[in-house]
């Protein structure tokens, strides 16, 4: 059920979706190398389902009595509502809102209608790129996780940044639920806020980090460096330009200044005084037609830099943001969850030897 947003379920949303798109537009680049065929239904259909995971991440579904907005969820810190929505079995699964299932019948009846999905249309239209919308789903259904945890990531890192510049009575009201402190132990406190804020980007942090590790290399997603400007693309693009100007006032019967019409004389092999209206067009349209070709080869030749695993980098810059933003704070935590386990360890032990 879709319900009017908050400020807050609205960045949401939009962090996520702004890291699904980066990611799908980079699989374009990968995906038609592969089949140069993909290229013309892509961007249209990936608006389309980028559009229904928006809907999606907008609705709500039901934990319980309770209502929860999808995309607030994931940017929250409920690891067990995550694993629901990512689960293929939970009720309350992603999977099959952002992929279709195939219709296994095999069958015509006439309650089904031969248009029925995205895969469906785009045989309908043209089965030689029917493949794409069930392409273009699966690429969303791996890279939803981590698109998720990078919106996870930023935006406890916003709540963070936020709360460094002073608790508000909203803040405390907001995160007098969220943080458990035992009776006796007053309100919340700027340093109570600031701990669990940190140790949710952790969290967001090594989730993402983990997947790395145990991603498969079908599921990566290869970029390549900016390499130094080609000048010679530049140069050509230049020449172009002044052959096409050069041609609109030959057509219009402009008069040509005297070193022009020496340098087409030249190029022509004949004498400034020979030059013909219709001999120069012939040799511009000639001259524009071998420019383009060179800049279309000179384009196409051009590979970019090194290749390198995106989700890997993204992945180097969060650890390195993580670590400028909460400074010390992230080892005076590990030290206090060692202590604390540490503890629990000690517990554990002195009540089993009470028990033998």
């Amino acid at each position: 059920m879709k319900r009017h947003l908050t400020e807050q379920q609205k960045r949401c949303v939009s962090l996520i979706l702004g890291f699904m798109r980066e990611y799908l537009d980079l699989r374009f680049l990968v995906s038609i190398r592969a089949n140069p065929r993909f290229e013309s239904p892509w961007h249209d259909l990936q608006f389309l389902l980028l559009a229904q995971l928006r809907n999606t991440l907008e609705n709500d579904k039901m934990w319980g009595p309770q209502r929860y907005v999808i995309g607030e969820v994931l940017c929250s810190t409920d690891k067990l509502k995550h694993r629901d929505l990512f689960s293929s079995t939970h009720q309350s699964s992603l999977q099959a809102e952002i992929v279709e299932r195939t219709d296994k019948a095999g069958h015509k009846t006439s309650d089904v209608l031969e248009i029925h999905d995205f895969k469906t249309l785009y045989s309908a239209m043209d089965p030689a790129v029917a493949n794409i919308a069930s392409v273009i789903q699966i690429y969303m259904w791996w890279d939803l996780p981590d698109g998720t945890d990078l919106a996870r990531f930023h935006y406890r890192a916003h709540c963070y940044k936020e709360v460094q510049k002073g608790l508000t009575d909203q803040h405390k009201q907001y995160y007098s639920h969220l943080i458990n402190k035992g009776e006796g132990e007053g309100a919340v406190t700027q340093e109570d806020v600031l701990d669990f804020e940190c140790a949710a980007m952790r969290d967001a942090l090594e989730c993402f980090c983990e997947r790395r590790n145990a991603e498969p290399g079908y599921k990566l997603i290869l970029a390549r460096r900016d390499v130094a400007h080609d000048q010679t693309t530049d140069n050509l693009i230049s020449t172009l330009a002044r052959e096409l100007v050069l041609l609109s006032k030959v057509e219009k019967g402009e008069k040509l200044d005297d070193a022009i019409n020496n340098h087409l004389a030249q190029a022509m092999n004949v004498k400034p005084e020979q030059l013909k209206q219709d001999a120069v067009i012939s040799y511009l349209g000639s001259a524009i037609s071998e420019t383009k070709r060179r800049l279309r080869n000179a384009l196409n030749e051009s590979t970019g830099g090194e290749m390198y695993n995106f989700k890997q980098s993204q992945a180097d810059g969060i650890r390195r943001m993580y670590h400028e933003l909460v400074g010390e704070r992230h080892n005076r935590l590990v030290a206090r969850e060692e202590a604390e386990r540490q503890q629990r360890l000690s517990s554990a032990q002195q009540d089993g030897g009470q028990k033998t």
